[in-house]
Protein backbone atom coordinates (compact mmCIF):
# COMPACT_ATOMS: atom_id res chain seq x y z
CA UNK A 1 0.00 0.00 0.00
CA UNK A 2 1.42 3.15 -0.51
CA UNK A 3 -0.22 7.22 0.82
CA UNK A 4 -1.40 9.67 -1.54
CA UNK A 5 0.84 12.78 -1.06
CA UNK A 6 -2.48 14.61 -1.93
CA UNK A 7 -4.67 13.58 1.07
CA UNK A 8 -3.38 10.57 3.01
CA UNK A 9 -5.81 7.91 1.67
CA UNK A 10 -4.17 4.45 1.21
CA UNK A 11 -3.74 3.85 -2.44
CA UNK A 12 -3.68 -0.30 -4.13
CA UNK A 13 -0.20 -1.13 -4.91
CA UNK A 14 -2.08 -1.97 -8.61
CA UNK A 15 -2.84 2.03 -8.82
CA UNK A 16 -1.15 4.65 -10.16
CA UNK A 17 -3.27 7.15 -9.04
CA UNK A 18 -5.35 8.01 -5.53
CA UNK A 19 -8.97 7.07 -5.91
CA UNK A 20 -10.07 9.32 -3.83
CA UNK A 21 -8.50 12.19 -5.19
CA UNK A 22 -7.09 11.50 -8.10
CA UNK A 23 -3.90 12.73 -7.84
CA UNK A 24 -0.80 10.56 -9.64
CA UNK A 25 1.15 8.05 -8.01
CA UNK A 26 4.82 9.49 -8.09
CA UNK A 27 6.87 6.55 -9.19
CA UNK A 28 10.36 8.36 -9.89
CA UNK A 29 12.34 11.23 -8.61
CA UNK A 30 11.24 14.69 -9.57
CA UNK A 31 13.49 16.44 -12.15
CA UNK A 32 12.98 19.75 -12.63
CA UNK A 33 14.14 20.28 -16.39
CA UNK A 34 12.39 23.64 -17.23
CA UNK A 35 10.97 26.01 -14.50
CA UNK A 36 7.28 26.13 -14.48
CA UNK A 37 7.47 30.20 -15.91
CA UNK A 38 8.91 27.90 -18.44
CA UNK A 39 6.62 25.30 -18.78
CA UNK A 40 3.55 27.20 -18.52
CA UNK A 41 3.94 29.10 -21.60
CA UNK A 42 4.30 25.25 -23.27
CA UNK A 43 1.46 23.95 -21.76
CA UNK A 44 -1.07 26.78 -21.49
CA UNK A 45 -3.82 24.01 -21.82
CA UNK A 46 -3.66 22.22 -18.64
CA UNK A 47 -4.98 24.76 -17.06
CA UNK A 48 -8.24 24.71 -19.06
CA UNK A 49 -11.40 23.14 -18.21
CA UNK A 50 -12.16 19.91 -20.28
CA UNK A 51 -13.96 20.72 -23.75
CA UNK A 52 -12.52 24.36 -24.04
CA UNK A 53 -9.20 23.72 -24.88
CA UNK A 54 -8.15 24.57 -28.38
CA UNK A 55 -7.50 21.68 -30.80
CA UNK A 56 -3.75 20.39 -31.73
CA UNK A 57 -2.17 18.41 -34.06
CA UNK A 58 -1.87 14.76 -32.05
CA UNK A 59 1.84 14.86 -31.43
CA UNK A 60 3.56 11.11 -32.59
CA UNK A 61 4.75 10.50 -29.63
CA UNK A 62 1.56 11.09 -27.14
CA UNK A 63 -0.46 9.00 -29.83
CA UNK A 64 1.72 5.85 -29.55
CA UNK A 65 0.76 6.13 -25.93
CA UNK A 66 -2.49 7.41 -26.14
CA UNK A 67 -4.38 3.85 -25.45
CA UNK A 68 -2.60 3.69 -21.85
CA UNK A 69 -4.18 7.17 -21.07
CA UNK A 70 -7.69 6.66 -21.86
CA UNK A 71 -7.86 4.89 -18.36
CA UNK A 72 -6.33 7.66 -16.45
CA UNK A 73 -8.21 10.21 -14.60
CA UNK A 74 -8.01 13.98 -15.90
CA UNK A 75 -5.35 14.99 -13.20
CA UNK A 76 -3.33 12.05 -14.49
CA UNK A 77 -3.83 12.84 -17.42
CA UNK A 78 -2.45 16.84 -17.02
CA UNK A 79 0.52 15.54 -15.32
CA UNK A 80 1.44 12.76 -17.80
CA UNK A 81 0.69 15.39 -21.23
CA UNK A 82 3.38 17.92 -19.30
CA UNK A 83 5.52 14.97 -19.16
CA UNK A 84 5.16 14.33 -23.01
CA UNK A 85 5.14 17.76 -24.01
CA UNK A 86 8.77 17.96 -21.98
CA UNK A 87 9.79 14.83 -23.30
CA UNK A 88 8.78 16.27 -26.79
CA UNK A 89 10.79 19.55 -26.34
CA UNK A 90 14.08 17.29 -25.27
CA UNK A 91 13.79 15.48 -28.31
CA UNK A 92 13.56 18.76 -30.38
CA UNK A 93 16.76 19.82 -28.26
CA UNK A 94 18.48 16.81 -29.28
CA UNK A 95 17.81 16.87 -32.73
CA UNK A 96 18.36 20.39 -33.48
CA UNK A 97 22.22 19.82 -31.71
CA UNK A 98 22.70 16.99 -33.28
CA UNK A 99 22.27 19.01 -36.53
CA UNK A 100 24.10 21.90 -35.38
CA UNK A 101 26.84 19.56 -34.93
CA UNK A 102 26.46 18.07 -38.68
CA UNK A 103 26.56 21.75 -39.88
CA UNK A 104 29.21 22.49 -38.01
CA UNK A 105 31.43 19.64 -39.45
CA UNK A 106 29.90 20.46 -42.79
CA UNK A 107 31.26 21.84 -46.41
CA UNK A 108 28.90 24.71 -46.64
CA UNK A 109 29.93 25.54 -42.60
CA UNK A 110 33.88 25.71 -43.85
CA UNK A 111 33.25 27.82 -46.87
CA UNK A 112 30.95 30.22 -44.86
CA UNK A 113 33.65 30.91 -42.17
CA UNK A 114 36.40 30.84 -45.01
CA UNK A 115 34.58 33.48 -46.97
CA UNK A 116 33.56 35.69 -43.86
CA UNK A 117 37.13 35.82 -42.31
CA UNK A 118 38.93 36.42 -45.82
CA UNK A 119 36.24 39.37 -45.95
CA UNK A 120 37.38 40.61 -42.19
CA UNK A 121 41.11 39.99 -43.44
CA UNK A 122 41.54 36.84 -40.77
CA UNK A 123 43.74 34.88 -43.58
CA UNK A 124 45.05 32.54 -40.78
CA UNK A 125 41.12 31.43 -40.40
CA UNK A 126 40.13 31.56 -43.97
CA UNK A 127 43.19 29.29 -45.30
CA UNK A 128 42.12 26.62 -42.27
CA UNK A 129 38.53 27.03 -43.19
CA UNK A 130 38.93 26.38 -47.15
CA UNK A 131 41.55 23.88 -46.77
CA UNK A 132 39.13 21.83 -44.74
CA UNK A 133 36.86 22.78 -47.33
CA UNK A 134 38.78 21.31 -50.08
CA UNK A 135 39.63 18.07 -48.09
CA UNK A 136 35.87 17.35 -47.47
CA UNK A 137 35.24 17.44 -51.25
CA UNK A 138 38.98 15.74 -52.02
CA UNK A 139 40.26 17.96 -54.12
CA UNK A 140 37.48 17.94 -56.68
CA UNK A 141 35.83 21.09 -55.42
CA UNK A 142 37.04 24.34 -57.55
CA UNK A 143 34.76 26.73 -55.56
CA UNK A 144 37.39 26.03 -52.68
CA UNK A 145 40.27 25.58 -54.19
CA UNK A 146 39.58 28.98 -55.51
CA UNK A 147 39.11 30.48 -52.54
CA UNK A 148 42.03 28.86 -51.00
CA UNK A 149 43.97 30.19 -54.01
CA UNK A 150 42.93 33.44 -53.37
CA UNK A 151 44.19 33.31 -49.43
CA UNK A 152 47.52 32.37 -50.42
CA UNK A 153 47.82 35.29 -52.74
CA UNK A 154 47.10 37.54 -49.92
CA UNK A 155 49.41 35.92 -47.62
CA UNK A 156 52.29 36.36 -50.27
CA UNK A 157 52.47 32.50 -50.45
CA UNK A 158 52.95 32.18 -54.44
CA UNK A 159 53.64 29.06 -54.83
CA UNK A 160 50.53 27.86 -52.94
CA UNK A 161 48.53 30.00 -54.30
CA UNK A 162 49.45 28.79 -58.08
CA UNK A 163 49.16 25.28 -57.16
CA UNK A 164 45.46 25.67 -55.80
CA UNK A 165 44.20 28.32 -58.32
CA UNK A 166 45.92 25.78 -61.22
CA UNK A 167 43.83 22.84 -59.79
CA UNK A 168 40.59 24.92 -59.92
CA UNK A 169 40.87 25.79 -63.68
CA UNK A 170 41.84 22.35 -64.45
CA UNK A 171 38.43 21.41 -63.38
CA UNK A 172 36.66 24.26 -64.78
CA UNK A 173 38.70 26.09 -67.49
CA UNK A 174 35.40 28.50 -68.45
CA UNK A 175 35.43 30.05 -64.98
CA UNK A 176 36.45 33.42 -65.67
CA UNK A 177 36.80 33.88 -62.05
CA UNK A 178 39.32 31.74 -61.53
CA UNK A 179 41.51 32.42 -65.03
CA UNK A 180 41.69 35.95 -64.30
CA UNK A 181 42.98 34.99 -60.48
CA UNK A 182 45.75 32.80 -62.49
CA UNK A 183 46.53 35.49 -64.36
CA UNK A 184 46.73 38.19 -62.03
CA UNK A 185 49.06 36.06 -59.80
CA UNK A 186 51.65 35.67 -63.30
CA UNK A 187 51.38 39.25 -63.75
CA UNK A 188 52.00 40.67 -60.33
CA UNK A 189 55.05 37.99 -60.41
CA UNK A 190 56.08 39.73 -64.18
CA UNK A 191 55.53 36.14 -65.42
CA UNK A 192 54.59 36.32 -69.18
CA UNK A 193 55.48 33.04 -70.55
CA UNK A 194 53.27 31.49 -68.31
CA UNK A 195 50.58 33.96 -69.31
CA UNK A 196 51.17 32.95 -72.79
CA UNK A 197 50.88 28.89 -72.02
CA UNK A 198 47.35 29.69 -70.29
CA UNK A 199 46.12 30.31 -74.21
CA UNK A 200 46.52 26.45 -75.09
CA UNK A 201 44.34 25.87 -72.38
CA UNK A 202 41.32 27.79 -73.64
CA UNK A 203 39.02 27.70 -76.77
CA UNK A 204 36.57 30.17 -75.66
CA UNK A 205 37.16 33.53 -77.63
CA UNK A 206 36.35 35.58 -74.51
CA UNK A 207 39.07 34.23 -72.06
CA UNK A 208 41.19 34.25 -74.80
CA UNK A 209 40.74 38.11 -75.40
CA UNK A 210 40.88 38.00 -70.83
CA UNK A 211 44.62 36.64 -71.65
CA UNK A 212 45.75 38.94 -74.64
CA UNK A 213 44.57 41.83 -71.91
CA UNK A 214 47.43 40.58 -69.28
CA UNK A 215 49.91 39.86 -71.93
CA UNK A 216 53.06 42.78 -72.40
CA UNK A 217 53.64 42.37 -76.45
CA UNK A 218 57.15 41.67 -77.20
CA UNK A 219 59.26 44.11 -79.06
CA UNK A 220 59.22 44.15 -82.77
CA UNK A 221 62.67 44.49 -84.76
CA UNK A 222 62.81 45.89 -88.03
CA UNK A 223 65.97 43.41 -89.63
CA UNK A 224 66.63 39.98 -88.93
CA UNK A 225 69.91 38.69 -87.04
CA UNK A 226 72.80 37.78 -88.73
CA UNK A 227 75.59 39.09 -90.86
CA UNK A 228 76.18 42.24 -92.84
CA UNK A 229 78.98 44.31 -94.81
CA UNK A 230 77.78 47.90 -93.98
CA UNK A 231 76.33 49.59 -91.77
CA UNK A 232 72.73 48.88 -91.08
CA UNK A 233 69.39 50.89 -89.50
CA UNK A 234 67.71 49.09 -86.89
CA UNK A 235 63.88 50.20 -85.90
CA UNK A 236 62.10 49.06 -82.65
CA UNK A 237 58.23 48.93 -82.74
CA UNK A 238 55.82 47.78 -80.35
CA UNK A 239 52.70 49.35 -78.58
CA UNK A 240 51.16 49.11 -74.58
CA UNK A 241 54.52 50.54 -72.96
CA UNK A 242 58.15 52.05 -73.93
CA UNK A 243 60.74 50.20 -75.32
CA UNK A 244 64.00 49.77 -73.19
CA UNK A 245 67.04 48.32 -74.75
CA UNK A 246 70.68 47.32 -74.38
CA UNK A 247 73.69 46.88 -76.61
CA UNK A 248 76.03 45.51 -74.68
CA UNK A 249 74.25 41.56 -74.06
CA UNK A 250 72.17 42.80 -70.41
CA UNK A 251 69.35 42.61 -69.73
CA UNK A 252 67.08 46.04 -70.45
CA UNK A 253 65.28 47.13 -67.16
CA UNK A 254 64.61 51.20 -66.65
CA UNK A 255 67.48 51.20 -64.90
CA UNK A 256 70.21 50.00 -67.14
CA UNK A 257 68.28 50.12 -70.32
CA UNK A 258 68.55 52.80 -72.85
CA UNK A 259 65.26 54.17 -73.63
CA UNK A 260 64.25 53.78 -77.03
CA UNK A 261 63.46 57.28 -79.26
CA UNK A 262 64.92 56.77 -82.25
CA UNK A 263 66.42 54.22 -84.47
CA UNK A 264 69.85 52.49 -83.61
CA UNK A 265 73.02 52.53 -85.72
CA UNK A 266 74.75 48.72 -86.20
CA UNK A 267 77.87 49.30 -87.05
CA UNK A 268 81.64 47.53 -87.72
CA UNK A 269 81.70 44.46 -85.19
CA UNK A 270 78.80 42.20 -83.38
CA UNK A 271 76.31 44.27 -81.93
CA UNK A 272 73.64 42.27 -79.70
CA UNK A 273 70.57 44.19 -79.53
CA UNK A 274 68.03 43.21 -76.41
CA UNK A 275 64.67 45.21 -76.29
CA UNK A 276 61.97 44.77 -73.55
CA UNK A 277 58.10 46.43 -73.22
CA UNK A 278 57.82 47.98 -69.78
CA UNK A 279 53.93 48.88 -69.24
CA UNK A 280 53.04 51.79 -66.93
CA UNK A 281 52.67 49.50 -64.01
CA UNK A 282 56.52 48.74 -64.23
CA UNK A 283 55.94 45.27 -65.39
CA UNK A 284 57.72 44.11 -68.65
CA UNK A 285 57.38 41.57 -71.32
CA UNK A 286 59.05 39.12 -73.03
CA UNK A 287 63.18 40.11 -73.80
CA UNK A 288 63.72 40.05 -77.46
CA UNK A 289 67.10 40.04 -79.00
CA UNK A 290 69.16 39.86 -82.10
CA UNK A 291 72.63 39.40 -82.71
CA UNK A 292 74.58 41.90 -85.73
CA UNK A 293 77.85 41.30 -87.49
CA UNK A 294 78.83 44.07 -89.85
CA UNK A 295 82.37 43.59 -91.58
CA UNK A 296 83.22 46.37 -93.55
CA UNK A 297 84.47 45.29 -97.23
CA UNK A 298 86.98 47.77 -98.66
CA UNK A 299 86.10 48.78 -102.09
CA UNK A 300 86.59 47.02 -105.06
CA UNK A 301 89.57 48.10 -107.00
CA UNK A 302 88.29 51.87 -109.45
CA UNK A 303 88.04 51.47 -113.30
CA UNK A 304 89.33 53.88 -116.08
CA UNK A 305 88.32 54.72 -119.44
CA UNK A 306 89.76 54.40 -121.75
CA UNK A 307 91.89 51.79 -121.00
CA UNK A 308 95.88 52.66 -121.14
CA UNK A 309 97.99 52.61 -124.16
CA UNK A 310 99.22 54.90 -126.62
CA UNK A 311 97.28 57.81 -127.72
CA UNK A 312 98.16 60.45 -130.43
CA UNK A 313 94.93 62.80 -130.32
CA UNK A 314 93.42 64.32 -127.11
CA UNK A 315 91.62 61.94 -124.76
CA UNK A 316 89.52 62.76 -121.67
CA UNK A 317 89.99 59.82 -119.23
CA UNK A 318 86.90 58.85 -117.16
CA UNK A 319 87.05 57.18 -113.26
CA UNK A 320 84.46 55.04 -111.84
CA UNK A 321 84.26 53.69 -108.35
CA UNK A 322 81.82 51.75 -106.01
CA UNK A 323 79.02 54.22 -104.95
CA UNK A 324 79.74 55.97 -101.85
CA UNK A 325 83.69 55.96 -102.78
CA UNK A 326 85.96 59.17 -103.50
CA UNK A 327 88.38 58.69 -106.07
CA UNK A 328 92.33 59.87 -105.55
CA UNK A 329 94.85 59.72 -108.41
CA UNK A 330 98.58 60.45 -109.40
CA UNK A 331 100.49 60.82 -112.71
CA UNK A 332 103.62 60.20 -111.59
CA UNK A 333 103.51 56.30 -110.37
CA UNK A 334 103.54 57.19 -106.74
CA UNK A 335 100.47 55.63 -104.67
CA UNK A 336 97.78 57.98 -104.26
CA UNK A 337 96.31 58.65 -100.33
CA UNK A 338 93.63 60.69 -99.36
CA UNK A 339 95.69 63.76 -99.96
CA UNK A 340 96.19 62.99 -103.37
CA UNK A 341 94.25 64.82 -106.31
CA UNK A 342 90.42 64.08 -105.91
CA UNK A 343 88.45 62.98 -109.17
CA UNK A 344 85.78 65.22 -109.59
CA UNK A 345 85.44 65.01 -113.87
CA UNK A 346 87.26 63.42 -116.49
CA UNK A 347 91.15 64.01 -116.72
CA UNK A 348 92.47 65.16 -119.93
CA UNK A 349 95.31 62.80 -120.74
CA UNK A 350 98.65 64.76 -120.08
CA UNK A 351 101.72 64.38 -123.25
CA UNK A 352 104.21 62.05 -122.70
CA UNK A 353 104.56 58.84 -121.30
CA UNK A 354 102.88 58.49 -117.91
CA UNK A 355 101.53 55.89 -115.23
CA UNK A 356 97.85 57.17 -113.79
CA UNK A 357 97.03 55.40 -109.72
CA UNK A 358 93.93 55.56 -108.71
CA UNK A 359 92.36 54.32 -105.09
CA UNK A 360 88.60 54.88 -104.14
CA UNK A 361 88.06 55.40 -100.18
CA UNK A 362 84.94 54.45 -99.08
CA UNK A 363 82.89 56.32 -96.02
CA UNK A 364 84.71 54.20 -93.33
CA UNK A 365 88.10 55.04 -94.94
CA UNK A 366 88.70 51.49 -96.37
CA UNK A 367 90.85 51.79 -99.25
CA UNK A 368 90.97 50.01 -102.58
CA UNK A 369 93.52 48.07 -104.13
CA UNK A 370 95.36 50.66 -106.58
CA UNK A 371 94.34 50.74 -110.35
CA UNK A 372 97.51 51.34 -112.09
CA UNK A 373 97.43 52.33 -116.00
CA UNK A 374 100.15 53.19 -118.65
CA UNK A 375 99.16 56.10 -121.11
CA UNK A 376 101.55 57.45 -123.88
CA UNK A 377 100.09 60.59 -125.61
CA UNK A 378 102.21 61.64 -129.10
CA UNK A 379 100.40 64.49 -130.30
CA UNK A 380 103.63 65.69 -132.30
CA UNK A 381 102.82 62.22 -134.18
CA UNK A 382 99.41 63.39 -135.21
CA UNK A 383 100.72 66.02 -136.53
CA UNK A 384 102.63 64.57 -139.22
Amino acid sequence: MKKCKNCGADIPDDKVYCPFCGTPVQVVPDYNMLDDEALSSIIQEDSEEPGKGQKHEIDPVIAQIAPELSNVRPAEKRKSRKKILLLTLLSAIIAAGLGIGLYLNSYQYDMARGQRALTDGNLETAETAFSEAVEKKKKQDAKSLYYLGLTYQKEKKTSQAEDALKKAFSIDSENSDILTALLRLYYDENDNSSIEALKDQVSDSKLSALIDSYLIEEVRFSLDGGDYSDDQTLKLSGEGGTIYYTLNGESPTKTNGIRYKEPIEITDGETRVRAVMINSDGKSGPVSEKTYRVTYEEPSQPQATPDGGTYTTPVMITLTGDEGCRLYYTWDGSDPTSASNEYTEPIAMPDGNNVLSVIAVNKHNMVSRILRLNYIYLPSQNQS
